[in-house]
């Protein structure tokens, strides 16, 4: 019986292993990756290092597996990658020093239809304040689905963060556009709104109602 017991928690092992072992990428979907890295006066950075990783943060995962790979920006700051589609989500990494701001931002929209685009910006502490965002939602009807946010910085998705907060970290004395997306589940309808908010040189924290 002894033997028997063993036997199944063997199985049992082996099979959590295999579990584990599954490939972080699809085998046949490829994704077209072309990003941008500017600073704050929205000029191209040359020979900048940015990591690729699947990871959420040190020790948190989405998944049993992380992937990490490293490029250089060319001399029009622009970084080009074809790769296969990951099962979790990806994310773009800047670790910076004590003058310029570290970044953690989620590539979106990654599909095989279409080529992500997105620009990133590299910023110095002294000329970039954190935006918080919220969004108040007392209607259970209504969803907040997405958000797009449009100026020049970018958003912390290393945050613990409720679905309906964000943080970004945005260059001073500029106009950032907000664009939100809110599905209503009563009459199965979803409006886009947008909003402008001013930055200064403080930290802002402003709540949307949707």
């Amino acid at each position: 019986m002894k033997k028997k017991t063993s036997y199944y928690f063997f199985m049992l092992c082996l099979a959590l292993m295999l579990n584990s072992c599954e490939p972080p990428y699809s085998g046949s979907k490829i994704i077209e990756i072309k990003n941008e890295f500017y600073d704050a006066q929205n000029q191209p950075i040359n020979g900048l290092s940015i990591r690729y990783t699947t990871e959420m943060n040190d020790g948190y995962y989405f998944g049993y597996n992380t992937d990490n790979f490293s490029r250089t920006t060319d001399a029009e700051g622009k970084i080009s990658i074809s790769t296969f589609k990951p099962f979790q989500k990806l994310y773009v990494v800047y670790e910076g020093n004590t003058q310029l701001v570290n970044f953690y931002s989620e590539l979106k929209n990654l599909t095989t239809e279409t080529i992500n685009y997105q620009r990133f910006y590299v910023l110095r502490y002294d000329e970039s304040v954190d935006l918080y965002l919220n969004f108040s939602n007392s209607n259970p009807v209504k969803q907040l689905t997405d958000v797009t946010f449009s100026g020049i910085g970018n958003e912390d998705s290393n945050a613990n963060l409720n679905e309906d907060s964000r943080i970004y970290r945005v260059k001073t004395n500029q106009t950032v556009t907000i664009t939100y997306s809110v599905y209503d589940s009563q009459i199965k309808n979803s409006q886009e709104f947008i909003t402008t908010i001013t930055v200064g040189t403080s930290t802002i924290s402003q709540t949307i109602t949707l």
